[in-house]
């Protein structure tokens, strides 16, 4: 779809990630950032669009090849529990940047 997730999260003092600005999904030309020198990036959006190749080199680090990884998440949510209360399951739901990723070919 030749679109990109882009978000801006710092690390807070308990260690914990927490978002500063909105999730989105957008063409790699509509990606900014203020204060690109304290910004680490990720993902293979800055490999493969050249917008964030050049977008990329101003920045502090800048990882191209760093994909997720769920020992990530677990490490992530083990110090969340530490400090939070634990939300119930029930409430638990998956956010969509993007409200349509396929459709359908429609019969003809």
């Amino acid at each position: 779809m030749h679109e990109v997730y882009t978000g801006s999260f710092e690390i807070s003092n308990n260690g914990l990630v927490t978002p500063v600005s909105d999730e989105q999904v957008c063409p790699p030309a509509r990606v900014c950032v203020d204060q690109a020198e304290f910004i680490c990036a990720a993902g293979n959006g800055f490999a493969r669009y050249q917008e964030l190749v050049d977008l990329g080199v101003g920045m502090a680090s800048c990882l191209p090849d760093c994909w997720p990884r769920a020992s990530a998440v677990c490490r992530l949510a083990a110090r969340y529990l530490e400090q939070q209360q634990a939300l119930p399951a029930a409430l638990a739901q998956p956010v969509y940047i993007r409200d349509n990723v396929a459709d359908k070919p429609s019969a003809k």
